[in-house]
């Protein structure tokens, strides 16, 4: 039996060429590189010049029946599936957002997010960033929230994203709800009684509203009714 040499990585090294290679991989670079019967071998069908090609690339289900099998294959799947209960949209559940927000939060330890100018004003994130454009596009003044507007909950600070003066409203972007972002702002909220009625919570679903609003009396009827901040606990 032949006893094979490796490398300091554990890989096994063909004694042809010196190349390394898993256990699984060092027989057949052997057969097909270093054999003669190896190196006529034919790939076949899904194979161009040695490397492997998607099977069905560039096939539809009109053009294909083997696609049109496998398309309907899955379809019927995936309506047993839902019809059983036994498949959820992982874009909808709050679980899958607060994995993402985890993953975020240690690649990014330091919280960071770009930085963009508006007006020779530096806003936080492309949110931010588009609804200060959109506040100009309307001529509506507005402040960046800053040190002024801090809010003090269970010792920690809060500070809003925007003010709009002529309403005395302030802004929180806040597109989706993550990790415990509702728990601050239920805090937020009531320990600052003086905010109560004057904060409003933008999430993804008004936000979208908003920026695509095309009529300015509209827009700030929908910012002033915005979300619930009464002191109750954020939906």
């Amino acid at each position: 039996m032949k006893k094979w040499h490796k490398n300091e990585k554990g890989q096994y090294i063909c004694d042809v060429c010196g190349k390394s290679f898993h256990k699984n991989g060092i027989g057949t670079h052997i057969w097909k590189t270093h054999t003669e019967e190896g190196k006529k071998h034919d790939p076949g069908i899904g194979f161009k010049e040695g490397k492997r090609e998607i099977w069905n690339k560039g096939l539809t289900k009109e053009s294909s029946l083997e696609v049109l099998k496998n398309s309907l294959g899955v379809s019927k799947s995936m309506k047993k599936r839902v019809k059983d209960g036994k498949w959820n949209n992982p874009g909808l559940l709050e679980k899958t957002r607060e994995i993402n927000s985890i993953r975020q939060s240690l690649k990014n330890s330091g919280g960071k997010t770009k930085w963009y100018k508006v007006d020779n004003i530096y806003v936080q994130g492309t949110w931010e960033r588009d609804f200060a454009i959109k506040l100009n596009e309307f001529d509506i003044k507005w402040i960046r929230c800053n040190k002024e507007h801090i809010l003090k909950y269970n010792n920690k600070r809060y500070t809003p994203d925007f003010f709009i003066p002529n309403i005395d409203v302030f802004i929180e972007i806040k597109g989706y709800w993550w990790k415990n972002d509702r728990v601050k702002m239920r805090y937020v909220i009531k320990q600052n009684f003086k905010i109560r009625g004057k904060l409003k919570i933008i999430r993804k679903k008004k936000f979208d509203k908003l920026i695509n609003c095309i009529n300015k009396d509209c827009f700030l009827e929908m910012i002033k009714r915005g979300c619930s901040s009464n002191g109750r606990a954020p939906e």
